[in-house]
């Protein structure tokens, strides 16, 4: 067919012109999945949370509810960012809890990363390492291209809200420039003042079971990145929105917290939990978290000094972390006969070059009649030192309040016990091959209720339990009885 010259002149126009439109290189693509549907709101809360602030760093960020497998492998191979959340067990996560349908660290280490900056497995035990199904976290930085960054956790990641906080304030600090290790940390932050999981211990909210691989000190935040998003938590706020007096009232308390001149010292915004502002601020070395309420510093994390320290044992970091602890809470008083009481004690290993111990404190209250059972309080302190002895992290939640309810329970352990085991039936459980922990009284405030649970505000005694059965998927969590009229106040599910 013969084109008419007309015709050939306007395709060379139209050639030319296309020639001469700039060349736009593609935003680097990031994927967010959720794989559970039992709670439907995680893949807003979560997954969509999670992309629409990655899209603010300068990625294309897709997020998808529990996708076709073909679709995640596919596009790991071109991420530079993924992140998942949902069920996992040692070497493997489960793309969709209504199918058996699983990738295991095996199949990723057979494929190639060349992209990945940052792999975040967000589930049970998805940083240990399995027999069969290899290791999620080995995998991903193994086959990747050397920068790669990929964090997961070696036990039970308990609560649908804590995920929720811990996510949120991972992705919040990352947009804000923080590196995936300083991110950690802000998220645990996050936790501990949503009070989302007040207690980082042996049966609650996991995520201090950091474990992680390659090179995590970098920002994930691109050159192209755009504008921040705009959210209801205002964060990166400029030191010149809020007074002179509240930045010199904070610089003063944290230089008497730290007991050295503090300097670099920036305000970078706050956050509203339960009512109550909390100010956040960064130093040369370090951030904190200030309460405007009660003035105190609930969260600092340390970076890690420049100089090599000698690697200190178990007892020793206990030694250097009780230091610390009584000497910052040595002012919290309470009528009520009260002490702190190391509870927890973990080391934890991040990686071959990076491992700390995790120490846990609670108040426990006394009843008058010294023959009761002691009672957990409200309080409680975590603090990280690395194997070197330095202090890495300290998080406290404090609560200034009276004690508003009676410490003596109505129901036995036995009764309460028997309440909470017609629940985990009826969630599936099978008790008999279920591993039960009884975690005894305490002081629960249900403003730490899980999402989905009625939350007053109120105070309650209450019996708690922790019940966990793996079978295909894990099962379980940790259940809040009423000690005096025995109806279920919380019931906290492993994520």
């Amino acid at each position: 067919m013969k084109l008419h010259k007309l015709s050939i002149v306007l395709l060379a126009f139209l050639l030319a012109g296309m020639a001469m439109v700039p060349c736009v290189s593609a935003l680097k693509q990031a994927t967010d999945v959720e794989g559970r549907g039992d709670i439907s709101y995680l893949y807003d809360d979560v997954s969509v949370y999670a992309a629409n602030t990655q899209n603010s760093m300068g990625y294309s960020a897709s997020p998808y509810f529990r996708p076709a497998k073909s679709t995640i492998l596919s596009r790991m191979t071109s991420d530079y960012i993924f992140h998942f959340n949902g069920h996992g067990e040692p070497g493997k996560f489960q793309i969709s809890d209504s199918s058996d349908v699983w990738i295991t660290g095996t199949e990723l280490s057979s494929r190639s990363f060349p992209n990945m900056k940052f792999a975040l497995f967000q589930c049970c035990n998805c940083g240990v390492t399995s027999s069969s199904d290899g290791n999620l976290v080995a995998s991903v930085v193994g086959h990747g291209s050397g920068s790669t960054c990929a964090f997961g956790y070696a036990k039970d990641l308990l609560t649908i809200n804590g995920a929720i906080q811990y996510s949120q304030g991972f992705w919040d600090a990352a947009q804000g420039g923080s590196s995936p290790s300083s991110s950690h940390y802000s998220a645990l932050s996050r936790l501990q003042s949503s009070r989302a999981c007040r207690y980082t211990d042996d049966s609650y909210c996991h995520y201090t079971s950091l474990v992680a691989s390659g090179i995590c000190s970098s920002s994930l935040v691109t050159s192209r990145a755009a504008v921040p998003k705009t959210e209801s938590i205002e964060v990166g706020i400029p030191e010149s929105t809020i007074s002179t007096d509240i930045v010199n009232d904070a610089k003063s308390k944290i230089g008497k917290f730290t007991g050295t001149e503090v300097t670099g010292l920036k305000y970078i915004g706050s956050e509203k939990s339960h009512g109550t502002e909390h100010y956040s601020f960064t130093s040369d070395t370090a951030r904190f978290v200030i309460n405007s309420a009660t003035g105190r510093i609930e969260f600092a994390q340390f970076n890690d000094a420049p100089v090599q320290r000698v690697a200190v044992d178990k007892d020793e970091a206990y030694t250097i972390a009780e230091s610390f602890v009584m000497q910052k809470s040595a002012d919290v008083k309470r009528t009520t006969k009260t002490s702190l009481k190391n509870t927890f004690a973990t080391l934890n290993r991040h990686s071959d070059s990076d491992s700390d111990y995790v120490f846990v404190w609670r108040e426990i209250l006394q009843p008058a009649d010294l023959n009761a059972i002691p009672i957990i309080g409200p309080d409680s302190v975590t603090v990280i030192v690395t194997s070197t002895g330095q202090i890495r992290l300290y998080s406290e939640f404090i609560d200034p309040g009276t004690i508003q309810i009676g410490l003596e329970p109505k129901l036995t352990e036995e009764q309460a016990w028997n309440i909470a085991s017609e629940y985990y039936a009826k969630q599936g459980l099978n008790l008999d091959a279920a591993a039960k922990d009884s975690k005894g009284l305490m002081i629960w405030d249900d403003n730490a209720n899980d999402q989905g649970w009625k939350s007053e505000g109120k105070q309650f005694l209450a019996w708690v339990f922790y019940a966990r059965e793996t079978s295909d998927i894990t099962k379980g969590g940790q259940i809040a009885i009423d000690s005096q009229d025995g109806h279920i106040i919380n019931y906290a599910i492993i994520t």
